[in-house]
């Protein structure tokens, strides 16, 4: 089960707010949205917004994770029909390949040769 507080689209709310959150096995996991929405579409029948926001999970060694957000509103009246969706990428440097650290290595002697070259010939 998950709780959507309520909070203001249009306009769009000052500051950051909880979008959803819920605990499961003693852990707590929220997703605090931005106060940026984007309106995609809104019509009297149909409503599509999204934003960004930080995904957190407490206890442990988890970090905040920045994050993305949409919710689709296509019901009419009072059966409202939301779907979510949320996706927090992880981007952290890239890690070479062994073949590159190899390339790197082969070269160490290469340049020492030419240094020393360089050395013997200034001498």
């Amino acid at each position: 089960m998950v709780t959507f507080p309520p909070f203001t689209f249009v306009p769009s709310p000052g500051s950051s707010f909880p979008l959803w959150s819920f605990s499961y096995g003693g852990i707590n996991y929220s997703f605090q949205a931005d106060p940026a929405i984007t309106i995609d579409y809104q019509s009297s029948r149909f409503l599509d917004i999204e934003g960004t926001g930080t995904a957190s999970i407490s206890g442990g060694a988890y970090y905040p994770t920045a994050g993305t957000w949409s919710i689709v509103d296509t019901g009419l009246g009072s059966s409202p029909v939301f779907t979510f969706g949320a996706d927090a990428e992880v981007a952290g440097p890239p890690v070479p390949e062994p073949s590159v650290f190899a390339l790197l290595v082969s070269f160490v002697p290469v340049i020492g040769a030419f240094a020393y070259r360089a050395k013997k010939a200034k001498a």
